[in-house]
C-alpha cells in the first residue's frame, strides 16, 4: 500500500503508539475510508477520492475526520524536512501542496473541513539553531462539528542523531536517618536525548517498599517532571538497594543507568500491631424452618497499631469447601457458613510497613438439621434472535444438607414463556420475540427447597435498520454503481445471515430489466455499506434511466433452520446521474 503513516492519537495528556477510538470501536466504513485514502495519496493517484469524501451520506463525520487527519498526516511526512521548522512553515507548504492538485485530487473537498498544525517539538536546542534531526508534530483535522487530533514524527533523513544517555542524580533524602520507612527523591536532569524524550521507566529495584501510597515503579516523561519518590523499609543493619533508570527517545532508542541507595538502620525496633476479632452467631430462616444456616459476624475493632499507622485486614473464614466467598478484606464482615461443623476463623492485620500480627478463633455450626441446595443455572444462548433453541445447565447447583442428595426429578423449570419442564439440563424452543424471566426451583432428598431465577432475551429477525442508497452513477460504457448502506441485524451464536438486494429499471433503460446480489452481513450492530455494480455488458446501466430498490434478511442456523424475512416495500423511483 506504499508508505505508512506514522501518526500517535493523542489520549488527553500522553501520546501512545497506535491509533485509539472509544469503546465503539472502529467501524468498517471509518476503516475503508481511512485505507483507502492513505492508499490514493501513497500512490499520487486519486480517482475515486471525491466518493470517499462526500458523496457517502452513510459515512458518519467522524469517520471522514478520521480520514482527514491519516492523509494530513500523509502528506506532512512527504513535505522536505526544515530543520527547526516553525507550525507556519508546514502549514504554508501544505496549502502550496494541496494548490498544485487537481480540485478532485485534494484533501479538503468539503466546504467546512479544515486541517491546522497545532504544536511542534523541534528539540531543546533550536534556540541555538541546532535541529535534533526529528520533529514531533501536533495535528487537528475539523469536518463539521468533528474533529481530531494525532502527532505525527518527522525524521530528517540526513540526520544521524545520538541515542540517549541516563543519569539518575545524587540521591536526596526526604526522611530522616533512623526512621522505620526511609524515602529518597531521585530526579534525571543529568540526562539527555538529542531526539527528545518520549519517557523515563523508574523502578527503585525489588527491596522497594510498596503499599497504597508507595510504588516500586513510575513512568515520567521529562526532565522538568515531579521527582520520583523511592521507599525502602528499614531493618536492625543498613542495607543497599539499586534504583534504575531506562531513558527512551522519539526515535525509540534506550539508554540505562542504576543507582546505589543506602538504607540507614532504624533507631530502635518498631513495634507492630497486636490482632483481636469478637464475633456473634445468629440464624436466618428465609425459606421457612428447615432452612436454618449460621451466619456469623466479625468485628476486628479490638486489633490495634501502637504506631498508629492504618491497618489492613485479611479474613479466612475456614469453610472453602462451602462454595461461599471464603475471604474477605473489612473491618466488620459478616459471613454464612451453611454446612454443620467447626472452622477456624483467622484474621491477619498488618501496618503501613509491613508489620503483621494474625489470630485465629474457632467457630461451631450445630447441625440444624436441614440446610436448603445451593442453587445455580446458565441459559446458551441468553440472547440472539428467534426461533431460538436454548440448552440450560445447572452446574454449581449442589445439595448442602448432610446426607442429602438431588435427583433428575428435583429439577423443576418455569421458562417463563407460559410453559415449563424438569431435568438437570433441558432444552427449551422460545418462538416469540421477548424478555422472559426463567426460574429453576430445585428440591433434596430430604426436602429442602431452593430457586433462583435468571432473564433471557431474545429479538426478532428484522430487514436491516437504516436501509439505502447513499449514492447512484453512471460511468462510460454504461457500466453503474448503486452505494448503500446499512446497520447489520442482531443475530444468534453461531447464525449466518445475508441480505438479498434487488435493482429493479422502472422507466428508460429497460433492457437493465431486475438485478440481485447476495451480500453476507457484518457483525451485528455494525455499519456497513456495498456497492451493487453493474458493468458492461452484463447490461445497460442509462444515464438518466429511472430505477427502484428492495431488500429482505436472510438467517441460517444450525440448530433452528433457516429464517427468511419477506422483501421490503419497493423504495421510490430514482433517477442515476453521471461520475
Amino acid at each position: 500500500m506504499g508508505r505508512s503513516v506514522d501518526v500517535d492519537v493523542i489520549d488527553g495528556s500522553r501520546c501512545s503508539v497506535g491509533r485509539r477510538r472509544g469503546q465503539d470501536g472502529v467501524t468498517l466504513v471509518e476503516m475503508l475510508v481511512a485505507i483507502a485514502i492513505l492508499a490514493i495519496l501513497s500512490v499520487s493517484a486519486t480517482v475515486g477520492l471525491t466518493t470517499l469524501l462526500t458523496t457517502s451520506s452513510r459515512a458518519d463525520l467522524q469517520s471522514r475526520t478520521d480520514a482527514v487527519v491519516n492523509g494530513f498526516g500523509e502528506v506532512l511526512k512527504q513535505i522536505d524536512y526544515v530543520g527547526c521548522a516553525t507550525p507556519s512553515q508546514y502549514q504554508q507548504a501544505f496549502t502550496h501542496y494541496e494548490a498544485a492538485l487537481a480540485p478532485k485530487e485534494r484533501l479538503l473537498q468539503r466546504s467546512d473541513a479544515t486541517v491546522d498544525i497545532t504544536g511542534l517539538n523541534a528539540g531543546t536546542r533550536c534556540g541555538e539553531n541546532v535541529d535534533a534531526g526529528v520533529q514531533v508534530i501536533n495535528i487537528r483535522a475539523t469536518v463539521g462539528s468533528r474533529s481530531r487530533a494525532a502527532q505525527i514524527v518527522k525524521r530528517d533523513p540526513n540526520a544521524s542523531p545520538n541515542g540517549p544517555t541516563a543519569v539518575i542524580d545524587t540521591p536526596v533524602p526526604q526522611t530522616g536517618a533512623g526512621d522505620v520507612l526511609y524515602t529518597v527523591a531521585l530526579t534525571a536532569k543529568g540526562s539527555s536525548a538529542s531526539l527528545g524524550i518520549l519517557r523515563l521507566d523508574w523502578d527503585c529495584g525489588a527491596s522497594a517498599y510498596v503499599d497504597a501510597s508507595h510504588s516500586r515503579t513510575y513512568t515520567t516523561y521529562s526532565l522538568d517532571d515531579p521527582t520520583v519518590l523511592c521507599t525502602y523499609a528499614a531493618s536492625a543493619a543498613a542495607t543497599t538497594a539499586t534504583a534504575s533508570l531506562t531513558v527512551t527517545d522519539y526515535g525509540l532508542a534506550t539508554a540505562n543507568a542504576t543507582r546505589s541507595i543506602t538504607v540507614p538502620a532504624w533507631a530502635s525496633p518498631p513495634t507492630g500491631p497486636s490482632a483481636k476479632f469478637t464475633f456473634a452467631q445468629a440464624s436466618s430462616s428465609p425459606l421457612g424452618p428447615t432452612y436454618n444456616p449460621s451466619t456469623a459476624t466479625f468485628d476486628a475493632s479490638t486489633s490495634m497499631s501502637p504506631s498508629g499507622s492504618d491497618l489492613t485486614y485479611r479474613w479466612d473464614f475456614g469453610d472453602a469447601s462451602s462454595g461461599g466467598l471464603n475471604t474477605s478484606t473489612l473491618l466488620k464482615p459478616t459471613h454464612v457458613y451453611y454446612s454443620p461443623g467447626t472452622y477456624t476463623v483467622t484474621l491477619v492485620v498488618t501496618d503501613d510497613i509491613g508489620l503483621y500480627a494474625s489470630v485465629s478463633h474457632s467457630v461451631t455450626v450445630a447441625n440444624s438439621g436441614k440446610v436448603s441446595p445451593v442453587v445455580t443455572f446458565f441459559a446458551t444462548p441468553d440472547n440472539g434472535v428467534v426461533p431460538q433453541t436454548v440448552s440450560f445447565n445447572t452446574t454449581g447447583t449442589m445439595a448442602k444438607s448432610v446426607g442429602a442428595v438431588l435427583v433428575p426429578s428435583s429439577y423443576q423449570w418455569n421458562f417463563g414463556d407460559g410453559q415449563v419442564g424438569s431435568g438437570a439440563a433441558p432444552t427449551h424452543l422460545y418462538s416469540a420475540a421477548g424478555t422472559y424471566t426463567v426460574t429453576l426451583t430445585v428440591t433434596d432428598s430430604l426436602g429442602n427447597v431452593a430457586a433462583t431465577s435468571r432473564s433471557v432475551t431474545y429479538g426478532a429477525v428484522v430487514l436491516p435498520p437504516g436501509f439505502t442508497l447513499t449514492d447512484a452513477a453512471g460511468e462510460l460504457a454504461h457500466d453503474g454503481h448503486f452505494y448503500f448502506a446499512w446497520t447489520n441485524v442482531a443475530r444468534s451464536p453461531g447464525d449466518t445471515v445475508t441480505y438479498t438486494i434487488e435493482v429493479q429499471v422502472t422507466a428508460g433503460c429497460l433492457a437493465f430489466g431486475s438485478k440481485s446480489r447476495e451480500v453476507a452481513a457484518g457483525a451485528a450492530g455494525s455499519n456497513q455499506t456495498y456497492d451493487f455494480r453493474v458493468s458492461w455488458p452484463a447490461s445497460n446501466v442509462c444515464l438518466g434511466s429511472r430505477y427502484k430498490y428492495r431488500v429482505q434478511t436472510k438467517r441460517v442456523s444450525a440448530t433452528d433452520g433457516t429464517t427468511v424475512i419477506s422483501w421490503s416495500a419497493w423504495s421510490t423511483p430514482f433517477t442515476i446521474g453521471h461520475t
